[in-house]
């Protein structure tokens, strides 16, 4: 995984919701004979819905859903999903309408295509896999049309400082800003999947839950974020901060001076080095590789120097040293046969590592 998402505010198509809510309240009746928890409170919660169709066919009988909590538990941290079908559009539910064949690492029959994304971090988590079923197994699991089977997945433990976080559901559905909350969802039942209404899946011990890796099933996001102006685009992870600074608007031709309508920028990346940056930063100069008044090199060269130079004052006192290169042409992004790919080619970048991170 290599994007970063930002947040947010679900659904999978238009109308999810109200449709949802139809089933929700339906699978809740036919759970118990006499409701005593209504659709939303603290016993029958309803974080978001969600609705996508059999195996994202146009022709495929619509599955529709809802995400009842995000919990953290000793070891890991517990989803509670439920699926199924309005009542008329199948003649019953199962399994393998609502869920894609799980991926490599994963049994086929695990309910295992959903991430969970937590977008303050940077970071997004797979299901765990370990010596127990870390998620719902969709072997037996029917329905009838109209009533929801509720599911789990467990993920890594979060940051203590994670609040709410974002759950990319089955063909790439989202559910966004789930809020985190702690502890189990009761009463448990000893099933991988349960009736809605009727209880929830009973979750791993701490003990089994020490059996799946987390690292590998942790992915570093990269955030991409450019200002309208076009002068300056930033990727973050959770490690490092890189900018991407055009050349075409900080300088003019030939020039290594940093223009007046760019220094405002470049005096927002010193201050958040400022803020945030640790140990070296390196500020390198690129050229395109045509041949003007001025050595390519040189000009990189004095480029990096200048854009360093608006940095020093603001990040001085702050635990970070400055490292200043010219790259000259021989690092190009792009094609430089081309005045679009030599424009991309004309470049400063500014790398430097977050503070308090790895």
């Amino acid at each position: 995984m290599t994007a970063r998402p930002r947040h947010r505010r679900m659904v999978g198509a238009v109308g999810a919701t109200a449709a949802c809510a139809l089933v929700l309240a339906a699978s809740a009746a036919a759970a118990t004979e006499e409701p005593t928890a209504e659709l939303g409170s603290e016993e029958l919660p309803v974080e978001g819905t969600f609705r996508y169709p059999d195996f994202w066919l146009s022709s495929g009988t619509e599955i529709v859903g809802a995400v009842h909590a995000v919990r953290r538990v000793e070891g890991g941290t517990a989803v509670y999903y439920s699926v199924g079908v309005d009542e008329g559009a199948a003649d019953a539910f199962n399994g393998g309408m609502a869920f894609e064949p799980a991926p490599s690492d994963y049994e086929l029959v695990e309910a295992a295509n959903i991430s969970l994304v937590d977008t303050g971090e940077l970071t997004a988590y797979r299901p765990l896999h370990g010596e127990v079923e870390m998620t719902s197994s969709t072997i037996g699991m029917e329905a009838p049309a109209g009533q929801l089977v509720t599911v789990f997945a467990m993920f890594p433990e979060l940051p203590e400082t994670t609040t709410t976080v974002d759950l990319r559901m089955e063909w790439g559905v989202t559910v966004a800003d789930v809020p985190v909350g702690e502890g189990a969802l009761e009463p448990a039942v000893d099933e991988p999947f349960t009736v809605f209404g009727k209880g929830w899946p009973e979750l791993p011990t701490a003990d089994e839950l020490a059996t799946a890796d987390p690292a590998a099933v942790t992915f570093d996001l990269i955030s991409r974020a450019e200002d309208l102006k076009g002068t300056a685009a930033v990727a973050e992870t959770p490690d490092q901060v890189e900018v991407t600074f055009d050349a075409n608007v900080l300088f003019a031709v030939e020039s290594a001076e940093v223009s007046g309508e760019a220094r405002g920028r470049v005096r927002e990346i010193a201050e958040d080095i400022a803020a945030r940056g640790a140990g070296e930063i390196t500020v390198t100069g690129h050229s395109d590789s045509v041949k003007g008044t001025v050595d390519n090199q040189t000009l990189s060269t004095q480029r990096a120097q200048a854009v360093a130079d608006m940095l020093s004052p603001v990040v001085a006192g702050s635990d970070v040293t400055l490292v200043v290169a010219g790259k000259g042409p021989d690092e190009p992004v792009a094609d430089n046969g081309t005045e679009e790919g030599r424009a991309k080619n004309r470049r400063v970048t500014v790398a430097y590592r977050v503070e308090g991170q790895k």
